[in-house]
């Protein structure tokens, strides 16, 4: 009985592990994506300011460039994937068109 307690206590303490890492990993990516969003809209002021409702547009401007930045490393990550993860991936999870 103790060897399956102790077997259930590494799987538990493996599984927080790769929580936690995924965590870091998007928490950082997150901080990486929001400052090229920023220096995006800083290159873009001008235009925010003259349009038309400057609040949604600089709104709009950002999401879609975070979006692309987003994309762009799911790309980048999915073709590193095996055939096989590939398909769990897109039944899990399919991309809308």
């Amino acid at each position: 009985m103790g060897g399956f307690v102790s077997a259930v206590g590494r799987f538990v303490d493996w599984l927080g592990d790769c929580i936690c890492s995924v965590a870091r990993w998007f928490s950082s990516f997150l901080s990486y994506v929001g400052g090229i969003v920023k220096r995006f809209i800083f290159g873009i002021e001008d235009t925010i300011k003259n349009a038309d409702n400057p609040k949604n547009f600089g709104e709009a401007a950002a999401t879609r460039k975070e979006g692309m930045e987003f994309r762009k490393k799911e790309r980048e990550t999915y073709n590193k994937l095996s055939y096989a993860d590939q398909k769990k991936l897109d039944a899990m999870l399919p991309i809308p068109i």
